[in-house]
């Protein structure tokens, strides 16, 4: 739908449906339960480069120089030192032991009482839940 109609009208019928529950008693404003569960980007490893242009070239100059027997060469990366061409707003990201990967995180804020999501918001897999958690309460008060 956010694709189709854009993000305001995604947001206006958010924000609707929550008027709609805050009508209806289903959020009780006695607490909330912040979450955050990491989502993969629409883009693979292969799409990262060096941020610094010298280590950029020097990368790819291993893997042109290589003979086709040998192995790929190993690169380190991180969130400092390389971004994906693709989708440059995703992130390094692992999750119990599982390799990276690049991804995202959807924060969410839920009624502690009846469970309905009240608030979202999509960062980087980088960012903490603390980091996230203010700007999520915020609107409500609690």
């Amino acid at each position: 739908m956010r694709d189709r109609l854009g993000e305001s009208v995604h947001s206006i019928f958010f924000n609707k449906i929550i008027d709609l529950c805050k009508k209806q008693g289903l959020i009780s404003e006695e607490g909330i339960i912040v979450d955050a569960t990491q989502v993969n980007a629409n883009a693979s490893l292969e799409s990262l480069y060096a941020i610094d242009k010298e280590q950029d070239i020097k990368e790819k100059e291993a893997i042109y120089n290589r003979s086709p027997l040998d192995p790929m060469p190993n690169k380190k990366i991180s969130n400092k030192t390389h971004i994906s061409r693709t989708d440059p707003d995703a992130s390094l990201a692992r999750k119990n032991g599982a390799p990276q990967k690049l991804k995202y995180k959807v924060h969410n804020a839920i009624d502690a009482k009846s469970r309905v999501i009240i608030d979202t918001h999509v960062t980087t897999g980088k960012v903490n839940e603390s980091q996230i958690f203010p700007s999520l309460c915020l609107p409500f008060h609690y």
